[in-house]
């Protein structure tokens, strides 16, 4: 049986006055504030240009930020506005330097100094120049740098590169042997063998009796005639528990709802005559808070396994997590969706203790509702609408 939500909630709309004032005065300061009347003062009855009355001449480079405030002929500041702004610093001047020297390095850097001089005040060819032959292959990075005639060394410049490893270690080998192994490994040359130099059909040759039900994943790796074991390469794959095992019958059953308590912890269903398959069966739920839950049911049978938990989705339809904003004038109501339920009503009244009325004044979404902010203040409650004419 399902029971309607009384949820209150208060909404005091308060009227707020407008009224006109002239502003008589106006200042601006910078970063901190001085207090009000104390900033520069920048208005005086006519046309202001901003541009023109703000200084920024007597402030250091970096970032800073400007507020600007008014004041009313009632002697009432504004609360200030501000943007944030940034002051250059002076560029040095630039010097004309001569490079005197150049140097590069791989992959770890020697000091400035210490890398493989190639510069000899004349144009240079890079590719020329250095040479890659002791590195191993892979991949590296080059750095390069250079020094002025003062002595100061610049920043390195790098470029990464790739040295392509010898095609002979890729020649093509003959398979020696082939085998697999299942979850764990047991070690190259320690899996079962299934090559006999002859074509192989793992369908064929690859047994899976001995597993149990489950998740499982086979491995298979080849050995060259060079006696080098290649990388295993692997496949996941399910052993289904069986339909029906001889001789086993369901002898408990439970259930549990949103998390699993652990087998054996859930709720216990009689089942000491014996059930069918498909029977409806009577489950007790007790307290649980409102709105959506998942309701979890599995058995175990004779030999003493559990069967994976099936599960559907259920509500006591009442609406839960209920909010009120207010938005541009607007009241929402917003709530979370019940399961299998498409139809909501709000009721509203001046005071919590009763005279709710359906509310019309507002608009469904697919779990809000809403309605302008407007006459005195409201107290709202929100039902669900699980079959025609029953909340």
């Amino acid at each position: 049986m399902r029971l309607p939500l009384f949820a209150a909630l208060a909404l005091c709309l308060v009227r707020t006055a407008l009224c006109f004032a002239v502003v008589d005065q106006i200042e601006y300061f910078f970063d901190a504030d001085p207090g009000p009347g104390n900033g520069v003062q920048i208005f005086e009855r006519s046309a202001v240009d901003i541009d023109e009355a703000i200084s920024t001449a007597a402030l250091s480079p970096g970032i800073h930020r400007l507020f600007v405030r008014s004041r009313n002929d009632g002697g009432v500041w504004s609360l200030p506005r501000n943007l944030v702004f940034f002051i250059p610093y002076d560029a040095p001047p630039l010097e004309t330097r001569t490079v005197a020297a150049l140097e590069y390095f791989f992959d770890a850097d020697p000091g400035p100094g210490n890398g493989i001089q190639i510069f000899a005040r004349n144009t240079v060819l890079l590719d020329e120049v250095i040479v890659t032959s002791a590195l191993p292959a892979g991949i590296h990075r080059l750095y390069v740098r250079t020094r002025d005639d003062e002595g100061v060394w610049s920043l390195p410049r790098s470029q990464v590169f790739f040295i392509p490893y010898n095609t002979s270690l890729f020649e093509e080998r003959t398979v020696a042997a082939v085998e697999y192994y299942f979850d764990a490994d047991p070690g190259p040359g320690n899996g079962i063998q299934i090559y006999g130099r002859n074509a192989v059909e793992l369908d064929q040759l690859i047994s899976t009796a001995t597993l149990p039900a489950g998740i499982h994943r086979i491995f298979v790796r080849a050995l060259d005639s060079a006696g080098r074991w290649s990388l295993p390469r692997n496949l996941v794959f399910f052993i289904p528990h069986p339909a029906e095992l001889p001789g086993a019958e369901i002898t408990r059953l439970e259930y549990f709802i949103d998390s699993d308590p652990g087998f054996g912890n859930g709720t216990l269903v009689d089942v000491a005559n014996g059930i069918s398959m498909g029977v409806s069966l009577p489950l007790f739920i007790g307290p649980i808070e409102h709105g959506n839950h998942t309701l979890f049911v599995r058995g175990q049978n004779t030999q003493g396994s559990w069967g994976f938990p099936v599960s559907c989705q259920f509500s006591d339809g009442i609406p839960a997590q209920l909010t009120i904003t207010i938005d541009a004038g607007n009241v929402i109501l917003s709530w979370e969706d019940l399961y299998a339920i498409d139809t909501y009503k709000v009721y509203s009244a001046p005071l919590p203790e009763g005279g709710f009325a359906e509310d019309s004044s507002g608009s469904f979404g697919t779990s809000d509702w809403t309605a302008p902010a407007t006459g005195p203040k409201k107290f709202f409650r929100v039902t669900s609408v699980y079959e025609e004419g029953r909340e």
